[in-house]
């Protein structure tokens, strides 16, 4: 469903000459997922996780290497005019959707959460459709009268859950969850987890996962890559091998849950 192919990405350093300054972010990132399956990119802080996760969603472009969802190069065939519904938008719409960390700053504090449920829909018969919306809210166990409440009267948990419904709400094919328990506490991180181990199975959704949290990754992921220094150096397909990476900065990440 999704494959990243040898991509490369640098930013200019500030005050320099591009070709003189520029600083190498991704560094020829190669690999695939499949439909169906959740896939955790893990990382610390500064890898370059995120940077790749821009790139796959189509809000930055690789000065190299290519990014295919279901089939097609994102950056080159208009993937994300075709599946905006006739709208310009950045990025890539309906295809991918995105769950943020912070949910208190990717929602409009005036939105009540029907307007938040409905954003990406605009332009649709859905985004008027109540009993639609209604049905998203069921998705992530939330009731009806939520629709009519605004972010700030909602905990971190169920906001949380309102933004995963609005990433459900277009129907993608992949869900990019970038860091999107971390800000919570941890029982509440425990059942925002267990919501989306469900919805995957329901709704046979696509999931990378991006995260620093090893914990988190290893409940929700079927696979893993070990993201460092902007390339992947190690992937786990059996999560009963984790003991066994072999990459120096992968084993760091583990000793730091373990100790």
């Amino acid at each position: 469903m999704l494959q990243v192919e040898n991509v490369h990405l640098g930013f200019k350093k500030k005050g320099t000459f591009w070709r003189a300054g520029s600083k190498p972010i991704l560094k020829g990132v190669t690999f695939h997922m499949r439909r169906g399956e959740c896939l955790g990119l893990i990382g610390a802080s500064g890898s370059g996780k995120s940077t790749l996760g821009r790139v796959i969603t189509g809000t930055l472009r690789p000065q190299r290497g290519l990014v295919r969802l279901l089939g097609e190069d994102i950056h080159h065939t208009g993937l994300a005019a075709r599946f905006g519904r006739g709208r310009p938008r950045r990025g890539l719409g309906g295809v991918v959707s995105i769950v943020f960390q912070d949910y208190s700053t990717s929602v409009n504090p005036r939105f009540l959460v029907r307007d938040i449920l409905a954003e990406p829909l605009r332009g649709t018969r859905l985004a008027g459709d109540i009993s639609y919306l209604k049905a998203l809210l069921a998705q992530v166990r939330l009731p009806d009268d939520y629709l009519g409440r605004k972010s700030f009267e909602l905990s971190g948990g169920e906001l949380q859950r309102v933004c995963i419904a609005r990433a459900l709400s277009a129907k993608p094919a992949l869900v990019l969850l970038d860091e999107a328990v971390s800000s919570l506490d941890v029982s509440v991180q425990f059942q925002v987890l267990e919501l989306l181990k469900t919805l995957k199975v329901e709704s046979g959704l696509s999931y990378l996962f991006i995260s620093h949290d090893l914990a988190a990754v290893t409940h929700l992921c079927d696979r893993i890559l070990f993201f460092n220094d902007g390339r992947v150096v190690e992937q786990v397909d059996d999560l009963a091998e984790l003991a066994n990476v072999k990459n120096c900065s992968s084993r760091q990440l583990i000793a730091a849950v373990l100790a």
